[in-house]
């Protein structure tokens, strides 16, 4: 089975070594980023299946964000996620294409249930808790 590449963009270091680990766990190669400028010149050394992105950044905005991601690698899956309710980002993740917005303090299998349902042939945990998220696609008319 293809071992997925993942970007985690947070800029809270206990966030980013904890769902590291969990990642890491699950047999996924992960990179670690607090910025998005640092974010952007991962992506051009590197390529990635998935980016997770926190939605605000000390630099930039995590729409924004995406954006500069998606211009770099159209394909690039995308997940937001957020200790905040911001309904004017669900519109705007809409246009990007973000996969999912997930919201802060997330469970293991809530994040790799996330990670389950948007990259192609996984199942590395069976769902035990009930996901927090916003299946944006499901609320599409």
């Amino acid at each position: 089975m293809k071992k997925y590449s993942i970007l985690l963009v947070d800029d809270d270091d206990d966030i980013l070594f904890h769902y590291k680990n969990i990642l890491c766990n699950n047999d996924f190669n992960v990179d670690c980023v607090s910025y998005g400028e640092q974010a952007v010149a991962k992506m051009k050394e590197k390529r990635y299946d998935l980016a997770i992105l926190d939605i605000m950044l000390p630099d930039i905005r995590g729409d924004k964000l995406a954006l500069e991601l998606r211009a770099i690698d159209p394909n690039i899956l995308l997940i937001f996620i957020t200790g905040f309710s911001y309904m004017d980002y669900c519109i705007t993740a809409l246009d990007i294409g973000i996969s999912e917005i997930l919201v802060k303090p997330l469970t293991a299998t809530e994040l790799i249930n996330s990670i389950n349902n948007n990259l192609p042939g996984l199942s590395h945990c069976a769902p035990s808790d009930p996901v927090r998220s916003y299946r944006l696609r499901a609320h599409l008319p």
